[in-house]
């Protein structure tokens, strides 16, 4: 059985994780931390987060994650992240939280976000980032929605699996 993790924001009781389906679930802020790529970095593993590519690029080496809110294609910060050896974090929260048409975009820009990473052989991580319970989602529904993104279910696995957390400073 393949190992799969989850990050969330909000107090998640441990002993629930293998109800979800998960091997373990991280908690932002007690766990796992996202920064802003200006700020300076107290907890490792760590999250640059921002919606700016050019910022991310500057700051990938510090990070173990690269959360790029925009999914843009940004080549340049594709090749960085494959180079560092960096992953990019997939929210499945930024796609769920919308509605119709908004969805419908969230879907497209995030599969086409994938495809750029496969090419550039950029290892991708998918976590929900719940806000709340209900926002929580077993491992299937997340195996489900990755599938409808474009990954296979090796890919599937391997995006949900445990983060290896980089020595690199």
């Amino acid at each position: 059985m393949a190992k799969f993790m989850d990050i969330v924001s909000f107090d998640f009781e441990s002993s629930k994780a293998k109800e979800y389906g998960f091997s373990s679930v991280l908690v932002l802020g007690k766990d796992i931390r996202i920064y802003q790529p200006t700020e300076h970095i107290t907890t490792r593993p760590a999250v640059a987060k921002s919606s700016d590519a050019e910022q991310l690029k500057r700051t990938a080496k510090f990070f173990e994650l690269i959360y790029l809110t925009t999914y843009e294609t940004d080549v340049a910060l594709l090749a960085v992240a494959a180079a560092k050896e960096k992953a990019v974090l997939i929210a499945i929260t930024d796609i769920l939280e919308k509605e119709g048409l908004q969805r419908a975009i969230a879907i497209n820009r995030v599969s086409r976000f994938i495809k750029f990473c496969k090419s550039y052989k950029v290892q991708i991580h998918i976590a929900t980032l719940a806000n709340n319970q209900l926002g929580a989602r077993t491992a299937e529904e997340i195996v489900a929605i990755c599938s409808l993104l474009g990954l296979d279910k090796k890919e599937t696995e391997n995006a949900m699996g445990p983060l290896s957390v980089s020595k690199e400073e």
